[in-house]
């Protein structure tokens, strides 16, 4: 086993807080929903405030691409890719969906509960390969080893 190559792991310098800050945002995600519920309800309109969530990933990144290039060039991006643009609304629809359920299923369950139902999904995903593609998985696939 080889070591560990920090550089290529965190190439940035800020690496390593932006990372940390994701896996604190993601582990939290959870408590803070089941914490903003008032006797088990929302008292928000979780659409908007998912819709919300995602027009502000929009603006930021927007803005990281303007760091770089102009505000024009984006436009004539999209423009030009705008068969791309589209079939990008495809999964970014489902997830925004995905978003919306998990508010509806951190009403139902316990944060604790909904992250073990939310991992069981590997297995489901696993469990529908094997049926669908008619491939069996290996001992080795899943138990998702390095070796």
């Amino acid at each position: 086993m080889g070591s560990i190559n920090w550089g290529e792991l965190f190439p940035g310098r800020w690496s390593p807080v932006i990372f940390i800050s994701y896996m604190t945002l993601f582990v939290s995600q959870g408590i803070i929903v089941t914490w903003s519920q008032r006797d088990g309800h929302y008292e928000y309109n979780i659409v908007l405030v998912v819709l919300m969530t995602e027009v502000l990933k929009l603006i930021a990144s927007v803005i990281l691409y303007c760091k770089d290039y102009t505000f024009v060039s984006l436009y004539q991006e999209i423009i030009k890719n705008k068969t791309v643009l589209f079939l990008y609304m495809i999964p970014s629809f489902l997830y925004c969906l995905y978003n919306n359920l998990a508010f509806i299923n951190l009403a139902a369950f316990d944060p604790t509960t909904y992250y073990v139902l939310l991992q069981f999904r590997v297995v489901m995903t696993g469990i529908i390969f094997q049926v669908v593609f008619n491939k069996k998985l290996s001992l080795k696939q899943w138990m998702h080893s390095k070796n």
